[in-house]
């Protein structure tokens, strides 16, 4: 919160103060919407809204502790947050190299290839993330080729398809069943063997 406070105090008065000698209580609108419009200019905007947002709490205590009234608080505050379309990290995989992937796999007869394949199918037949794959338990795969991911993205629950022949790995249907545990996707040791959780 410091941190964010002394860059907005920067920000204001070129480094002229800092958040511990900046009259905050004297900040007016004009003030807040040129700090916004500084730092959409130099910061993302995750970090540029939590610096808004530490600006807003400065205020509010301002306007609690009686420096500022509440005219003046909520016309400094009423700056909107900013918004922005960021493209998500990293990229798509081409076919290619997703086959390339199952190939892999597939060259590899043991276990671990096994459960790897249909790892791989499962992520990518319906659009699963790391950790869902990862939590995914043998109650959640259902004979008719539906997976219920629960707990996903906003600790919502949803339902997936194992599709486009991710269903006919030999771990779905063979090996991650055999073991006695929960779990779907299992440690293989490096003898072979399946490690039950």
């Amino acid at each position: 919160m410091r941190e964010a406070l002394n860059i907005i105090a920067a920000v204001l008065t070129g480094g002229e103060y800092d958040a511990e000698n900046l009259p905050w209580s004297a900040l007016r609108y004009q003030h807040t919407a040129a700090i916004r419009a500084a730092l959409i200019e130099r910061y993302k905007p995750s970090t540029a809204n939590k610096a808004f947002a530490a600006l807003r709490g400065v205020l509010k205590e301002s306007w609690r502790l009686g420096y500022m009234t509440a005219e003046d608080f909520h016309r400094a505050t009423d700056v909107p947050t900013i918004k922005a379309q960021m493209l998500p990290r990293g990229r798509a995989l081409s076919s290619g190299e997703i086959a390339a992937l199952m190939r892999a796999c597939s060259g590899d007869i043991s276990p671990a290839g096994t459960r790897d394949a249909a790892m791989l199918a499962l992520l990518y037949a319906a659009g699963l993330r790391r950790s869902e794959a990862v939590a995914l338990d043998v109650s959640c795969y259902d004979i008719e080729l539906e997976l219920t991911i629960r707990g996903a993205k906003g600790r919502k629950d949803r339902l997936g398809y194992a599709c486009c022949g991710s269903a006919d790995a030999h771990w779905l249907i063979g090996c991650g069943f055999v073991a006695k545990s929960p779990a779907l996707f299992l440690a293989v040791k490096k003898g072979g063997k399946i490690a039950a959780h």
